[in-house]
């Protein structure tokens, strides 16, 4: 539809039709039309005002409409065009049907090869909230990415090497055998790692909330401390093949990584390649070496190797002087890897936005070294994220834990289900199983319907309030839309049939408003796409459900005069609605 007026419209302008459709908007008031053309960048193409262009434009396409609009209006500069409504309804329905999950899809980048990295915890450390924007976003934008037709390669990038794991490895072989903690290492491995790294650390005296909010790529700072060496020459010999050290990592990587497993599974969030930093430990070495040959990189005063990166950004030490690998060291080695394997189009790195330079020092020194594609990675940068009600109960300091927000998302469900549906809580079995689904939903909507890179303060109470903007209120439209269709003996898992005959001539205020919110679904995904941004979805979702709601209390569905639109347009919501959802990587339930 955006398309075919795109085209139009093109024929009488000197621009193209890709460059007219991505003008088109929606106007801000219904009173203003259903979209919208802008004519004031052609004002110094044509030597004329936007309001003539407008005029003209207006007139010339008065009679050459598309059937889906009835009606074109000049208004201050602006081209405004009207939906011939029951004609939309009918085509929209219709397309909504025949194309199902892939409704909302402009295939923008069918068959492009798109890798994203995202979430990365830290080996050793137990995954806290910090770790939950990068995680939901990557995977949301993962989704994005496929449904507009890319191979999407999503990378768990783990920090398993770096002077936290030399840590641990002191901690491990200083402590590892005692008692208590060997039976919480055994018991809950990343609460038995936890209390070694707090326990190494109390000893070397460092801010225990700063290191273990670190997350891979964060600067070091150099601490001159005799548990600090301790750690260093742990890391030194891990790197150089120490089969003691390597032994006790390997059990370390292994604890961390069922710990992180059991949280991925339950937030439904998969990878299609799990990585460690150390494997480009020495790739990245090899790129160092060549950033010497080339003359992109010196050796400093006491030994270090630094990228040469002025004017543009500071300059940045690639190497340690005792020749053990830094972040970027192995970034570089990755970076390079993931080209050669992937023959990537674009690749996405899900990082806050605290480390925005040095991603641009990463960038550039790729650039200069003459990797082409380095103009293809992108840092998708985010906000910080706080806790209402702040500190859960961690030992280690004040950090909160991921796991300990899901069970209490979990467990505020379970308690919205008691009051909503105490039918449904007598069955323990089905109703603690869609408790988790609200509770994760409810906490995957509150991060991600906040644009990226604003801060965001979680609020248990906003996120599971089942009629405000929340993840809640979206799942129980979905089973609102359920439950109609069931009553009606409509069989959900295939489309219904809808011709033009069977939409009134007349639709009321709520059922236009719907259908019109319907059409604009792919406007949606693709302004989400074009800004890498899932809050677009979500608050799309959110408009989307507040119209359903409206015309759901206002228009009677079954035993109206117009039942069998009125089922075909619940039919469409619920369709639409769960593509949503599963943008959001958001699970539908059936019942609440």
């Amino acid at each position: 539809m955006k398309q075919e007026l795109a085209k139009l419209i093109a024929k009488h302008v000197p621009l193209s039709k890709e460059e007219v459709e991505s003008l088109l908007e929606v106007p801000p008031s219904d009173e203003l039309g259903d979209l919208a053309f802008p004519c004031f960048s052609l004002s110094k193409l044509m030597k004329k005002p936007p309001a003539e262009i407008a005029e003209e434009l207006a007139s010339k396409l008065g009679d050459k409409l598309p059937s889906e609009f009835v009606d074109v209006k000049a208004i201050n500069g602006y081209v405004n065009f009207f939906f011939n409504i029951p004609v939309l309804a009918s085509k929209i329905i219709a397309k909504i049907f025949n194309e199902s999950d892939r409704y909302g899809s402009m295939n923008f980048v069918s068959g492009k090869e798109v890798v994203i990295e995202y979430s990365s915890p830290n080996v050793g450390k137990p995954m806290h909230v910090g770790h939950i924007r990068s995680t939901l976003l990557g995977d949301s934008l993962k989704r994005l990415f496929m449904f507009q037709g890319a191979r999407v390669h999503s990378i768990n990038y783990l920090g398993d090497i770096g002077l936290h794991i030399g840590k641990l490895l002191v901690a491990y072989e200083l402590w590892g055998n005692e008692a208590p903690i060997r039976k919480l290492l055994e018991k809950e491995p990343e609460k038995g790692l936890l209390e070694l790294y707090v326990k190494f650390c109390e000893m070397e005296n460092v801010d225990i909330e700063d290191e273990l909010m670190k997350t891979p790529g964060s600067e070091e700072k150099e601490v001159r401390d005799e548990w600090t060496e301790k750690a260093r020459q742990a890391l030194r010999k891990l790197e150089n093949g120490d089969k003691h050290y390597t032994a006790i990592w390997k059990k370390i990587c292994e604890l961390s990584t069922k710990a992180f497993e059991r949280i991925y599974a339950r937030l439904g969030v998969s990878f299609d390649e799990i990585t460690g930093q150390s494997q480009y430990a020495e790739k990245g070495k090899a790129v160092v070496r060549e950033a010497l040959e080339k003359g992109v990189a010196k050796k400093g005063e006491t030994g270090e190797i630094i990228a040469l990166l002025e004017p543009d950004l500071p300059n940045k030490v690639l190497l340690r002087k005792d020749g053990t690998a830094l972040y970027i060291t192995q970034d570089l080695g990755a970076a390079i890897s993931r080209y050669e394997k992937y023959k990537f189009d674009s690749m996405l790195y899900i990082v806050g936005s605290e480390q925005e330079l040095y991603f641009k020092q990463l960038f550039l020194l790729l650039e200069k070294l003459g990797y082409e594609w380095a103009k293809r990675c992108k840092h998708v940068k985010f906000g910080l994220l706080s806790i209402e009600g702040g500190k859960l109960s961690t030992r280690a300091g004040r950090i909160i834990l991921l796991e300990d927000v899901l069970d209490r998302a979990r467990k505020l469900a379970m308690e919205e289900i008691k009051l909503k549906n105490p039918e449904l809580a007598k069955d323990k079995q089905r109703s603690e199983e869609i408790a988790e689904k609200v509770g994760v939903g409810a906490l995957k909507y509150s991060v991600l319907a906040v644009e990226p890179i604003k801060f965001i303060k979680f609020s248990y109470k906003q996120a599971l309030n089942f009629e405000g903007n929340s993840g809640p209120y979206l799942q129980y439209s979905y089973v609102r839309a359920s439950s109609i269709l069931r009553k009606a003996n409509i069989k959900t898992d295939k489309p219904m049939e809808i011709s033009a005959k069977d939409v009134p001539q007349e639709l009321s205020s709520e059922e236009a408003k719907l259908v019109k919110k319907l059409a604009h679904f792919s406007l949606a995904t693709e302004r989400a796409f074009n800004e890498l941004n899932p809050s677009i979805i979500a608050n799309y979702g959110f408009e989307l459900c507040q119209l359903f709601n409206e015309f759901y209390h206002a228009c009677q569905v079954i035993g109206s005069q117009h039942q069998r639109f009125r089922l075909a347009l619940v039919a469409a919501f619920r369709q639409v609605l769960a593509n949503v959802l599963w943008l959001l990587g958001i699970e539908r339930v059936e019942e609440m």
